[in-house]
């Protein structure tokens, strides 16, 4: 399974239809300036399911809000881009995110005499190289004996010698609680007092059936907030590097991503033909 079609890991905008009326499963915060729309966490509806921006899987928690239909809102103040995103008197809806990264490219080409009135091209800024969530829960029946397990997607950027254009690799792997677990443990040695910060998820449970969505579907979101803290730490994912961490390497198959890289970029002359 590929993971969504747009994200805002390597995508310069992200676009969402959602609903004219909310709410919408995202709590909004400003920029610390008053400006702007960041996602500060998403929230179940009063229904208990996501809302369509969390669903989409290519949006995440710290991007932008910067348009809502076809006005752009980076660079509005807080309290009239809110105004927008509840605006009702609407026949259709459609945000737009972007990274951080976005928001600030937009911000210093307003400072050059951009204006900031359209998205230009692609932010400048450094990005990371990895990036990746834990986007879904499921149930694997294919054992003999059933248990869930979590679909971790994962993108890495890669420099393209023959190109102008850096490459995103983009793929999924799916991992067990016991996985995770495993993977705490050893981190634990190779970074340290790196992890303190970042709360690993309780490893006891006090529903009887652990195998149910509203049990999976909230340890999802435990482990994506640890994750996201994890896959944070400086040099770490660094995965085309010797000093990255083996065992997160190892944890995502990225050696598996990085090798495929490199073989797309070797001439055509070098690479090894099949014996006819």
């Amino acid at each position: 399974m590929s993971g969504p079609v747009k994200s805002t890991d390597h995508d310069r905008v992200v676009s969402v239809k959602v609903p004219t009326c909310g709410p919408y499963g995202c709590v909004m915060r400003d920029d610390g300036a008053g400006r702007a729309a960041i996602i500060a966490r998403f929230e179940k509806l009063p229904g208990g399911g996501s809302g369509a921006v969390e669903r989409h899987g290519g949006v995440r928690v710290g991007d932008v809000l910067v348009g809502v239909n076809e006005t752009a809102t980076a660079d509005l103040p807080h309290a009239r881009v809110l105004a927008l995103l509840n605006d009702e008197n609407q026949l259709k809806k459609t945000l737009h995110f972007s990274s951080r990264e976005e928001l600030e490219r937009r911000r210093q080409n307003s400072m050059g005499g951009g204006g900031g009135a359209k998205l230009g091209p692609r932010a400048q800024a450094p990005r990371p190289r990895f990036s990746s969530r834990i986007r879904r829960a499921r149930v694997n029946d294919e054992a003999r004996k059933s248990f869930g397990e979590y679909e971790v997607v994962c993108a890495l950027r890669t420099d393209a010698s023959r190109v102008e254009h850096e490459t995103v690799a983009k793929w999924v792997v799916w991992r067990r609680f016991s996985d995770f677990e495993d993977l705490e443990k050893v981190l634990k040695k190779s970074l340290g007092w790196q992890l303190d910060r970042f709360q690993f998820p309780s490893k006891k449970w006090s529903v009887m059936d652990k195998l149910a969505p509203a049990f999976l579907e909230s340890r999802r979101a435990e482990l994506d907030a640890w994750w996201q803290g994890v896959i944070s730490v400086e040099r770490a994912c660094d995965f085309h590097m010797h000093h990255c961490d083996p065992h997160l390497k190892v944890f995502v198959k990225a050696a598996e991503k990085i090798a495929a890289a490199a073989a797309a970029e070797r001439p055509a002359a070098a690479r090894p033909r099949r014996a006819s």
